[in-house]
C-alpha cells in the first residue's frame, strides 16, 4: 500500500500481504469495538451517579456550589464502594470457584475493607 514503489514481487509475498491486511483490519475493528464498549460503560456509569445526585440538585437554591461539589464527590465515592462491594459478593457467591480461592478473595476483601 502506498505509491507502488515497494510492492509484492511473487505469489508468496502477495499471499502474506493479504493475510497481513486482513489481520490489520480485524485488529482495528476489535480496537474500535472495545473503545465503543468503554465509552458506553462510562456513559452508563455517569448516568447512574447523576440519578443518585438529582435529589440534591432539587435543593440547589439552598446549597452553595462548594457543598454541592462535596456532595457529588461523596456520592461518587459511595457509589464506587457499593459497586465494588456488590462485585465482591457476586464473586464470593459463585459455587464453581474452589473454596481456597474464595477464602483468598475474602481475606483480600477483609484487608482492604479497613484500609479506606
Amino acid at each position: 500500500v502506498g505509491f507502488g514503489d515497494i510492492s509484492a514481487a511473487n505469489t508468496a509475498e502477495r499471499v502474506f500481504c493479504v493475510f497481513l491486511f486482513l489481520a490489520a483490519v480485524s485488529l482495528f475493528g476489535t480496537l474500535i469495538s472495545q473503545l465503543n464498549e468503554i465509552l458506553a460503560a462510562s456513559g452508563t456509569f455517569n448516568k447512574m451517579i447523576q440519578r443518585n445526585f438529582e435529589a440534591y440538585l432539587q435543593l440547589r437554591p439552598k446549597l452553595d456550589i462548594g457543598t454541592l461539589l462535596q456532595i457529588r464527590s461523596w456520592e461518587r465515592f459511595n457509589f464506587l464502594c457499593l459497586q465494588q462491594e456488590k462485585q465482591m459478593k457476586d464473586i464470593l457467591s459463585r459455587r464453581f470457584l474452589p473454596e481456597k480461592f474464595r477464602l483468598a478473595i475474602a481475606k483480600h476483601v477483609e484487608c482492604h475493607l479497613f484500609s479506606k
